[in-house]
């Protein structure tokens, strides 16, 4: 009986593939994240990838001690756990914890879809996390006092389905934030995509009937 409730719950968690690439306005920094998502509930998700941090000796952030006159990557990773709040603003807030960027730190995110006469699913995020501050111990130095924060918000390139295209862009999401925040801050912006098991199925069969 306990292996059939484990299976059944296994069988039944929603598996999400997330990619997204970020581009930083001053410090020439791009950011590239790659994960998977897996969902046993509607309120709880696991979420394990990495962020190849890509840096720019070009930017107005050197990155001290870490750079040579080409661009350099690191490959972090990240381990978190999220937990949809379910008693506050009709669902809609989320709380994650863990390794951003393969430093501690916490966020909130905020998806909000009715906006008066209209609706479009608008999430807004929140993330703070430990920063880098030695070379020597951790590989980087990102020149911030305190901690590393970040808002943005994400919104779906499309949001009909009514073909196999509809579908495939209404998985694009665009991004765009403020990183840095009260450290010389700066803006980014970037596009990345989501598709969930069941989305992939779907899109194949669209795809078979147009055919």
């Amino acid at each position: 009986e306990d292996l059939d409730r484990t299976l059944g719950r296994a069988a039944r968690a929603l598996v999400e593939i997330r990619g997204e690439g970020l581009m930083h306005s001053d410090s020439g920094e791009n950011v590239y994240r790659m994960g998977i998502r897996i969902s046993p509930s509607e309120d709880k998700f696991f979420y394990v990838g990495v962020s190849a941090l890509s840096l720019s000796p070009d930017g107005d952030v050197l990155f001290e001690n870490r750079l040579t006159n080409e661009h350099e990557t690191i490959v972090k990773a990240d381990v978190q756990v999220g937990y949809r709040v379910p008693w506050f603003l009709d669902r809609q807030l989320t709380v994650r914890a863990g390794l951003f960027d393969g430093k501690a730190g916490g966020a909130l995110d905020l998806k909000w879809t009715r906006w008066g006469f209209f609706t479009y699913p608008v999430e807004f995020s929140l993330e703070a996390r430990d920063a880098y501050g030695s070379v020597e111990d951790e590989d980087l130095d990102e020149q911030i006092r305190g901690p590393m924060i970040r808002a943005q918000v994400r919104l779906p390139l499309w949001t009909r389905r009514a073909n196999w295209f509809e579908t495939l862009l209404s998985r694009v999401e665009l991004t765009a934030g403020a990183s840095r925040i009260g450290n010389d801050g700066e803006f980014f912006a970037g596009i990345g995509m989501q598709w969930a098991d069941e989305d992939i199925r779907t899109l194949i069969s669209l795809i078979g009937v147009a055919r």
